[in-house]
């Protein structure tokens, strides 16, 4: 399919092809496949762009490949733009297939952290059990039967951004953190439940007007004098993201 992806063309040209985020890139060291690598994935886009390329299927799964870990852009000695990139041009290839069913309905579920909870409560049964075999429920931990239990203060320090997962299946993660907080004499408070998902799957998905609605939410629930914690990679790169996802003074500020 023929389409341009508007992307920013000066984000496409500061790409010099250097290679020094090659090392960096989890999807190039295991298939030593330019088109795995970013500054593959980025002479893709730019031949999509100037219409030189189409949509097709092998530049499709290229950029669908991508886990969007953001080491590239570390590494990177121009400073390339690589998250806002492949996060456009994944919006793009969203609005022209369809994601497929079990996708659609994992994302929805994460924004709904009760029937996250009661889902994992079940699939942890079912999993103790040995009722569904491992090749039909690849389930790769033992998912726990309690989310985090968390003390909290009166009058806190920090926020720490609790998240959807995060605190469904890894609370240990979160419960160390606050430990680390006790042990410092640090009060603080935890995002919650209320808080919820910060909507980097949505994002990663090309799902951009969802994480933009989930990142309004994100904002609006957590107190704005307060720092944010984050023992998520991927919910900290999200939240740092804000502002240029929203492109509002106040997602700026926060």
């Amino acid at each position: 399919m023929s389409t341009s992806l508007g992307l920013n063309k000066n984000h496409l040209v500061a790409c010099i092809s250097c290679g020094l985020c090659l090392p960096h890139c989890p999807t190039y060291l295991v298939t030593q496949d330019e088109s795995r690598s970013p500054r593959g994935r980025i002479s893709l886009m730019s031949g999509v762009e100037s219409g030189l390329m189409s949509l097709s299927e092998e530049v499709v799964e290229s950029m669908d490949t991508c886990v969007q870990c953001l080491g590239c852009e570390t590494a990177c000695p121009s400073g390339v733009q690589y998250g806002t990139l492949i996060d456009q041009t994944r919006e793009i290839l969203h609005s022209q297939r369809k994601l497929g069913f079990r996708l659609r309905v994992g994302l929805w579920i994460l924004l709904h952290m009760k029937i996250l909870v009661i889902g994992s409560w079940t699939l942890a049964f079912i999993q103790r059990l040995r009722l569904i075999p491992k090749q039909i429920l690849p389930i790769p931990k033992k998912i726990p039967f309690r989310g985090g239990r968390y003390r909290q203060h009166t009058d806190p320090e920090v926020v720490l951004f609790t998240g959807c997962v995060m605190d469904t299946w890894f609370s240990q993660i979160h419960e160390a953190a606050l430990s680390v907080l006790d042990s410092i004499g640090v009060t603080y408070m935890v995002s919650g439940k209320e808080t919820g998902c910060c909507g980097a799957l949505h994002n990663h998905a090309g799902l951009r007007s969802t994480a933009k609605k989930q990142a309004l939410h994100v904002i609006s629930t957590l107190p704005t004098e307060l720092p944010v914690l984050v023992d998520s990679a991927g919910c900290g790169a999200a939240l740092k993201e804000y502002g240029s996802l929203l492109g509002t003074k106040e997602a700026e500020d926060f």
